[in-house]
């Protein structure tokens, strides 16, 4: 159940927000690339109570919303023809398009080399969609398991190693559901792998603190001291 807009003046910015009440145990916070702020919040919760927490987040809202008017201000869409520049494991890579029988996607002389029996954008996107999703399934899950063995070292608790997915996320880079399930999104494949594992290690903190207090992130900088830093890099990074 979704309610009717609420707005909220911080300093000089409105925020402008929807509840969507559902039978959960937690208030959760999120800001889409389509700038729009919904609050997940249990049945029984009062509007006082989730305007309350908006108001203690209004300064990470405000952050976000700038942030996703930004790249959509800025962002170029791709157009899928040679020359083009695409992101893999955080190099630059020039796309080259060549007519073929057989559709394929690789890496060959530092170019990204798209065959293809149909020469269009649509086709082309399709194609490396399926690829880099084809690519993270390869490489994810060894940096998983790397990760996690890291992880358990450094917090020295008996956690029950969660269930990983990959998926396509439209607004986040990953997700830790309270149902012990650790997901990253398939386009983290285009980004540097100390990205990736910035994003493992934020979900993995989640196990412990199913939120963004002070602790959450003191963990954090325990187990990747340079997180801002590949977030900031990922952040710049997903502009292009």
């Amino acid at each position: 159940m979704l309610s009717q807009p609420f707005t909220l003046t911080h300093k000089d910015s409105k925020i402008s927000y929807n509840i969507h009440y559902s039978v959960r145990k937690t208030i959760s916070i999120e800001v889409s690339n389509s700038q729009q702020v919904i609050v997940k919040a249990p049945v029984a919760t009062e509007n006082k109570q989730i305007h309350s927490i908006i108001q203690k987040k209004a300064d990470w809202i405000v952050k976000k919303l700038a942030y996703f008017k930004n790249i959509t201000t800025n962002f170029t869409p791709k157009q899928y023809i040679d020359g083009e520049q695409h992101l893999y494991l955080g190099t630059s890579y020039p796309l080259k398009i060549d007519y073929s029988c057989v559709n394929s996607v690789g890496i060959i002389n530092n170019l990204l080399h798209v065959t293809t029996s149909t020469i269009t954008a649509y086709n082309i996107k399709q194609q490396l969609q399926s690829w880099y999703m084809q690519q993270a399934k390869l490489l994810f899950s060894d940096i998983f398991e790397n990760n996690w063995r890291y992880f358990i070292t450094i917090v020295k608790q008996n956690l029950i190693k969660p269930s990983f997915k990959i998926r396509n996320m439209k607004s986040r880079w990953g997700s830790c559901s309270t149902k012990n399930i650790v997901t990253l999104n398939s386009n983290l494949i285009k980004y540097p792998q100390d990205c990736i594992e910035s994003v493992l290690m934020h979900e993995f903190c989640h196990l412990i603190h199913f939120n963004h207090s002070k602790e959450f992130y003191k963990l954090l900088t325990e187990v990747m001291p340079d997180w801002k830093h590949h977030e900031q890099n990922l952040n710049d990074l997903s502009r292009h």
